[in-house]
């Protein structure tokens, strides 16, 4: 379950009418870094003549994090017209859950083509890294210059602004 801090914190009072119920909220704000899982809270009520207590349970789902780069943070290369580029690329789960199904998807000037091995990627652990290699080829009838290819990474939980590449 990882680490958590507990805190407590008391209710000045609360009256209760003999054989009367009274209903109180509880809420709880787990820190960002908190492992997904369920946790116990413990909760106790009190006067000078009797207690009670009872546990209630929250269950962390985890934050939802993804980044997309290359290993060494260069977003552009040369390419020649007709020809085939391989570019490197590393996704890193940032969040706190495991990321399933990272799809990666391009946006691409007219007549090229990207394709990604393998084509979908999963994360299991939170600080995880997976690489992938992106294929592009180039339009024969491309003419000199710049052009840009935006490179999406997407999970069911998580999407991406695009890259540029």
């Amino acid at each position: 379950m990882g680490r958590h801090v507990q805190r407590r914190t008391s209710v000045t009072s609360v009256e209760v009418e003999p054989n009367a119920e009274k209903s109180i909220s509880i809420s709880a704000k787990p820190p960002e870094t908190v492992q997904a899982g369920s946790y116990k809270i413990p909760i106790t009520a009190s006067n000078n003549s009797t207690s009670a207590k009872t546990t209630v349970e929250a269950v962390v789902t985890g934050t939802y994090g993804l980044t997309l780069g290359t290993p060494n943070d260069l977003l552009s290369t040369d390419v020649t017209a007709g020809s085939e580029r391989k570019v490197d690329l590393v996704l890193t789960n940032t969040g706190s859950a495991e990321l399933k199904d990272v799809s990666l998807s391009a946006d691409t000037p007219s007549e090229w083509e990207v394709t990604f091995s393998p084509g979908q990627r999963r994360l299991h652990r939170p600080g995880g890294t997976a690489r992938v290699q992106a294929t592009s080829r180039q339009a024969i009838e491309a003419l000199a210059g710049d052009y840009v290819v935006n490179i999406n990474a997407s999970s069911r939980r998580k999407a991406l602004a695009p890259s540029s590449a």
